[in-house]
């Protein structure tokens, strides 16, 4: 009987620990690691069937010891279809990032994926010894330059004045004029002279 026992205790024992099934992990099919990034990406996965609560889709810059992570979307509900969320790079600075999918299973455990060397290439120059990668929008338009000023007319010179005084002009006008003022002191002379001789009569 005590044997009987201990063996439905040992039993019993690895029943108990015996580990979790394995879930099948989330699998990021879109983007690829080392993709160059440009406009809006679609971001597809495969996600497990029905034993999850919750997933969250972020990023973060590939060299960041802070770890700070960004969110882009999160659902409880599962999508019709693969498509997890469509990312617009083109607010964020050209650089080279992570992406994380985690989903929260009903059990308690987190399933996680992550997405190295991300490169994000809007307003930079892509590396020419770079293939061809995932480009899943149109190229956005870069900022238009700055147009050169339109030179302003050269302005038209007036014709020159008529009225235009020269040394010989002056010198004339001022003989005129001095002519003139001694003619009317000499009339003033007479007219003096004339009436002291009435007044004297």
């Amino acid at each position: 009987m005590l044997w009987a026992v201990l063996r439905l205790l040992i039993l019993m024992g690895l029943f108990g620990s015996a580990p979790l099934p394995q879930a099948t992990p989330p699998l990021i099919t879109a983007p690829e690691p080392g993709a160059v990034l440009r406009g809006r990406i679609t971001i597809r996965a495969n996600l497990p069937d029905g034993n999850w609560l919750r997933y969250e889709l972020e990023f973060a810059y590939q060299e960041d010891p802070t770890q700070t992570w960004f969110p882009i979307a999160q659902s409880e509900q599962a999508p019709a279809t693969d498509l997890l969320a469509v990312w617009d790079t083109t607010v964020i600075t050209d650089g080279t990032y992570r992406l994380r999918l985690r989903v929260l299973l009903k059990d308690g455990r987190v399933l996680e994926q992550v997405i190295e060397q991300l490169r994000v290439r809007n307003y930079t120059p892509i590396e020419t010894s770079t293939p061809e990668m995932l480009f899943d929008s149109p190229t956005p338009t870069p900022p238009v330059p700055l147009q050169t000023p339109t030179p302003a007319p050269t302005p038209t010179p007036l014709p020159s004045n008529p009225l235009t005084l020269t040394p010989n002009t002056l010198l004339r006008a001022l003989a005129r004029g001095g002519l003139t003022a001694l003619g009317i002191l000499t009339l003033l002379g007479l007219l003096a002279g004339i009436r002291s001789r009435t007044h004297r009569d």
